[in-house]
């Protein structure tokens, strides 16, 4: 019988194409499973799950991960070998021993996505989105409009969900990050938009975003969003960039009989220097570069 665990990934997205394996592409599972591979090169049923599945080129703060091998070893040392064999761009932390039957993707109870944004055109982090000046006020009221269950079907791109496009969206709004304790080192013109639900579908956050700062760039009022949300408009809203988009964490319910679900609720990552000032998801390239928006193109 396979030994089950469960931690806490974190990755940079950049240069995977989600998280799911593909043959042509590289991913976030298969960097996993040729890690565990590596540790394990006679394990014929080696698996890895996540409890999301994040497009390409976004990043996680919190992926639950579950692998499955064929023998038990050590959390801590199973842990270790993993951090130490990852590319850099993967970490994993707290990884426990976990029942078999723990469904990693069955038990989630919501999910929270940040994404990142700023006024200034030339932002200094790759992971912040330049989108010019905007009313962050504005940007805030009308996130609002999205609180509670609404049928998604128009915010949603190739979406493989069986059945309907429902979603109840528990928490959202504008921050400024400088006001975050862990982001603190953030110039002030660097916002996040924070949304919390009990599920997302494909490419969801980033027309939710898009939609937003379509509207606030063009001084559209919460008659645009609910337009949107009513279906009455066949066009989508604008797809923003993966680029500054995080899985900030995964929730489960207390359960005393699976009390290990916790697990994942821990933010463990902040305690790491490599993840000090964003440095883990800080790589500039040219390609990450020609992402930007310029402000333009929202007027």
């Amino acid at each position: 019988m396979a030994k089950c665990y469960i931690g806490q990934l974190a990755y940079n997205g950049h240069g995977f194409y989600g998280w799911q394996k593909q043959k042509d592409f590289p991913t976030v599972q298969q960097a996993v499973l040729e890690t565990v591979d590596k540790i394990f090169p006679t394990g014929k049923n080696n698996r890895a799950f996540a409890a999301s599945r994040t497009d390409s080129g976004v990043h996680a703060f919190g992926q639950p991960l579950k692998v499955e091998v064929g023998r038990r070893i050590d959390e801590k040392e199973f842990e270790q070998l993993l951090n130490e064999n990852f590319p850099s761009s993967l970490k994993i932390f707290d990884l426990k021993r976990i029942n078999p039957s723990f469904k990693i993707t069955h038990y989630t109870k919501d999910k929270e996505y940040f994404y990142f944004l700023s006024k200034n055109e030339h932002a200094d982090h790759s992971f912040v989105q330049p989108i010019g000046n905007f009313n962050e006020e504005k940007f805030h009221q009308l996130s609002q409009a999205f609180l509670g269950k609404h049928d998604f079907t128009s915010f949603q791109i190739k979406s493989t969900v069986k059945g309907d496009m429902v979603r109840d969206i528990s928490e959202i709004g504008l921050y400024n990050a400088s006001q975050i304790p862990f982001f603190s080192y953030l110039p002030e013109d660097v916002f996040i938009f924070r949304i919390k639900g009990n599920g997302f579908l494909k490419q969801m956050v980033r027309l939710i975003v898009g939609s937003l700062v379509t509207a606030v760039q063009q001084n559209l009022g919460e008659e645009y969003i609910n337009i949107l949300l009513d279906r009455k408009i066949e066009r989508r809203p604008f797809l923003m960039p993966p680029n500054s988009l995080f899985l900030y964490s995964v929730g489960y319910p207390f359960n005393e009989e699976y009390e290990e679900r916790n697990v994942v609720d821990r933010m463990l990552w902040k305690e790491d220097e490599a993840f000090q000032e964003m440095k883990f998801f800080n790589s500039i390239t040219p390609s990450l570069q020609s992402l930007k928006i310029p402000h333009q193109s929202f007027s």
